[in-house]
């Protein structure tokens, strides 16, 4: 996304963020006009799970949801550009919503963020 794309505002460790979408996204038959943004990776519809360890899917404690990115990730520190950023492109009816995650991998044994950008 471009660099002046605001973030959403999940500047925490294992924390959730509603997002309004700019048009309805369907789902299995289910049109949503809100989608839950995990700090850790993944996009969740029904549900505000803030879990960070990944199992097998289906996974307990999730409705539908979507798992790009799903491990222990870290979006705290927005001074050094981290977050979640949201994007429409296009023009109806083909628009595109994007969703970028700019984070880190989550604690190392040192106690500090540690791994890259996804």
């Amino acid at each position: 996304l471009s660099t002046g794309t605001p973030a959403i505002g999940n500047h925490v460790d294992d924390g959730v963020t509603a997002i309004s979408l700019p048009f309805p996204i369907t789902v299995y038959g289910t049109p949503y006009s809100t989608v839950n943004a995990s700090s850790n990776g993944n996009l969740q519809f029904t549900t505000t799970n803030g879990a960070f360890t990944n199992v097998a899917l289906p996974a307990a404690g999730f409705g539908r949801a979507l798992f790009p990115f799903w491990d222990d990730q870290y979006t705290v520190d927005g001074a050094s550009g981290q977050g979640i950023f949201t994007a429409t492109t296009g023009s109806a009816p083909n628009r595109q919503f994007v969703v970028e995650y700019k984070d880190k991998f989550a604690y190392g044994d040192s106690g500090d963020p540690t791994g890259q950008t996804v």
